[in-house]
């Protein structure tokens, strides 16, 4: 189904300098988004659904909901020649998946060192991995790299489970999740504004 995926990443790409950077949804993220050069365009915050981003991209919102215990989902873009600095989740109750998009033609000078592990990105192919290892990012090509990024819970035994439900129900309670969810929607409310009155 990547292909239908990828077929509303291009429409909404038409309205590129109305996507937010992802310092500027997350301000917990300034150490490693810096200028335009990280855009991020939302569906899902950790059980938030955005439902007008999400109406912009009906199948991928649909697909998505099919993860189960789905937390997380956006575009996510990395600028050309930009490099993302080592940092790591929040969390090991939680696996990151990358599905990728729109990926340089010269694919090996673009990847991530994921510990000792480094990975390369296929248009169509998902790659899965734990983000509480150290990860950091380079595009050393003069093309943009294009993902759905999506989070999802671990499978856990039921101890396991009950800590992880817990402690995402005290991270949702918290000042820097709140102010994300609200800088999201703000950004949402700008971009969907913006491009009906185009």
């Amino acid at each position: 189904n990547w292909y239908s995926i990828y077929d509303e990443l291009i429409e909404i790409l038409k309205y590129k300098d109305l996507i937010p950077s992802f310092h500027d949804i997350s301000k917990e993220q300034y150490r490693i988004s810096k200028g335009k050069k990280w855009k991020v365009f939302v569906f899902f915050s950790f059980g938030y659904k955005f439902k007008h981003n999400c109406d912009y991209a009906p199948n991928t919102t649909k697909l998505l909901e099919c993860i189960p215990n789905l937390q997380s989902a956006w575009f996510s873009a990395i600028a050309p020649g930009y490099h993302v600095p080592k940092h790591r989740g929040i969390t090991r109750g939680i696996l990151r998946g990358h599905l990728g998009l729109s990926i340089p033609r010269v694919s090996r000078k673009c990847f991530m060192d994921i510990g000792d592990d480094r990975i390369f990105w296929e248009q169509g192919k998902v790659v899965l991995f734990d983000d509480t290892f150290e990860h950091a990012l380079w595009n050393n090509t003069d093309q943009e790299r294009i993902v759905l990024l999506f989070d999802f819970d671990r499978p856990m035994k039921n101890i396991g489970r009950y800590i992880h439900n817990t402690s995402m129900r005290i991270f949702r309670r918290t000042a820097a999740y709140r102010e994300g969810v609200k800088s999201t929607l703000e950004m949402e409310k700008s971009f969907n504004k913006k491009v009906s009155y185009r």
